[in-house]
């Protein structure tokens, strides 16, 4: 009778633990593609920024402010206009990934390094965009253009870190024990 007692506390105890191992793998996937879609919208806006900037820097070409027409000026600025929106977005979108970045640290010690990757993405953007977002005059929004497309050259090493490791979490809680 107490050899049955005994299985039936550790096959009950083993399908605990199984069943524990299965939700947490579920928790984990489930913070990692949320974070990897964020990622993956917010980076969206990144390319709509490089499309802009690019336009602006075609229709500025190498000449200074004053050979540029006016109808060319008004693209530009209207260029710059768009690209400070998408700046406030990319920005506002970033802080929201936050929150699952720290689940995602808190749920799986698998997650080393993914917080530290995400405040450096999170600081570089900051600091950038702070300056393309500060209210100038138009010779210096003019010049605002190669700020940004430096925003856009150091992110990009980032979003791809971020979307490696975010698969090599997946991975390693996915891999059969």
């Amino acid at each position: 009778m107490v050899v049955l007692q005994l299985t039936a506390v550790y096959i009950a105890a083993h399908l605990f633990n199984d069943w524990r191992n299965q939700h947490n793998t579920n928790y984990v996937s489930s913070i990692c593609e949320s974070i990897n879609l964020a990622v993956k919208e917010n980076y969206k806006s990144f390319v709509k920024l490089s499309l802009i900037i690019t336009d602006a820097e075609i229709i500025r070409g190498n000449r200074p402010i004053a050979l540029i027409s006016p109808n060319e000026k008004e693209r530009i600025f209207n260029n710059i206009n768009e690209i400070n929106r998408l700046c406030i977005s990319i920005r506002s979108e970033l802080f929201l990934i936050e929150y699952d970045v720290i689940r995602l640290q808190k749920a799986t010690k698998d997650s080393s390094g993914i917080y530290e990757l995400y405040s450096n993405l999170k600081n570089l953007i900051k600091n950038e965009t702070d300056s393309l977002l500060q209210n100038v005059g138009d010779l210096e929004k003019y010049y605002k253009i190669g700020r940004a497309r430096k925003l856009i050259d150091s992110s990009e090493d980032y979003y791809r870190e971020f979307h490696i490791k975010l698969a090599e979490i997946t991975a390693k809680i996915n891999k059969p024990i």
